[in-house]
């Protein structure tokens, strides 16, 4: 399918390339969100106060400026869609009308967004407690050698909002679930078929490279999905088991997992050029730098408790191998030649 055209004009300075891409981005997924499955135009047109002010008083006899007008093609009723026999035979696309965004006010918004947060803050300081929800959204992050990049969670919220909201809130709590590796046919996971298992949800309370969270009452790290989890932070509520019961396990019980040894620490013999099946080459080239092996890797992993000790690398989730065995690279190397000590020569 063509994609939809959505060019997008300026008539302020200011409006970069990456902050029309980030309008197409928007419109697109508020168009999947609608279920708009052909190709459609939406023309868009960035100005200031004082443009919109005169759009919006030729158009529609209101003499004021505002943060957006929209102006569609199409006469529909809530939920009802123009269909591909409208396209324009021309182009192809349907034309679903025009957009005029004030670049001014949205600044303004976000300003005034702050001022809200001084409210809420307003709020709380009178025992009112305040939750705000958001969507989450994965960002890519490069890493700062160029060996690699990384998927993060994060608030999706924009550029200059999302920073105000973390500082402002005591905690920030990224739901998950919690998932582990398992072999499945008999033959280990390290030979055999393996599958992720899990489906329990959590709360994550600690910024980690594959999530974005924190918290200011030294919580765990990681706690159930349960209101009862967090209910004595908030005064006024009766006393429920303190938040610091202990973190239930990311790996099966100890009676289904092989116990894990330490093997010997050993240097290759010979450094391959290309990374082996199943490691991905930014790792590799961690690993050949530091002179860690695939084994010493497995050993901290299973120590850590996030998998079994004979699961290879290749069978990591990819998020787990970008988020923490690269991303946290240095705390990794930490772990490996930690072990290399306790290990009796």
């Amino acid at each position: 399918m063509k994609r939809h055209y959505i060019p997008v004009t300026a008539d302020v300075p200011g409006v970069s390339e990456g902050t029309r891409s980030f309008l197409r981005r928007v419109i697109r997924t508020a168009l999947a969100e609608q279920g708009v499955d052909f190709p459609c135009e939406v023309d868009v047109l960035v100005t200031g106060d004082a443009g919109i002010h005169t759009i919006n008083l030729e158009m529609r006899g209101v003499d004021r400026p505002t943060d957006v007008l929209s102006f569609p093609e199409f006469e529909l009723t809530p939920g009802e869609l123009p269909g591909a026999e409208d396209a324009d035979p021309g182009t192809g696309y349907v034309p679903l009308g025009d957009m005029v965004i004030s670049l001014e006010r949205c600044a303004a918004q976000a300003e005034e967004f702050g001022h809200l947060l001084d409210d809420l803050t307003a709020l709380s300081e009178r025992n009112v407690h305040i939750l705000l929800n958001a969507h989450a959204q994965m960002r890519k992050f490069e890493q700062p050698d160029e060996l690699g990049n990384y998927d993060r969670w994060e608030m999706k919220l924009t550029k200059k909002v999302a920073p105000m909201v973390k500082e402002w809130a005591d905690m920030v709590l990224f739901a998950n679930y919690q998932t582990y590796v398992v072999n499945v046919d008999g033959q280990g996971t390290a030979k055999g078929r393996n599958k992720v298992q899990g489906g329990k949800r959590v709360m994550k309370t600690a910024h980690h490279p594959c999530w974005d969270a924190k918290n200011r009452e030294n919580l765990p790290e990681e706690m159930d999905f349960d209101f009862t989890q967090i209910a004595n932070l908030f005064p006024g509520k009766p006393q429920l088991p303190h938040a610091h019961a202990e973190v239930p396990e990311m790996i099966p019980s100890a009676a289904s997992i092989p116990e894990v040894s330490a093997p010997p620490p050993e240097q290759p013999a010979e450094r391959m050029t290309e990374a082996p099946a199943g490691i991905p080459p930014a790792l590799y080239a961690l690993m050949r730098q530091d002179g860690v092996t695939e084994e010493e890797i497995m050993f901290a992993v299973a120590g850590k408790g996030y998998f079994p000790g004979d699961t290879p690398i290749r069978n990591y989730p990819p998020d787990f191998v970008q988020g923490v065995l690269i991303g946290a690279w240095p705390q990794v190397r930490g772990m490996v030649l930690a072990n290399r000590e306790e290990v009796p020569f």
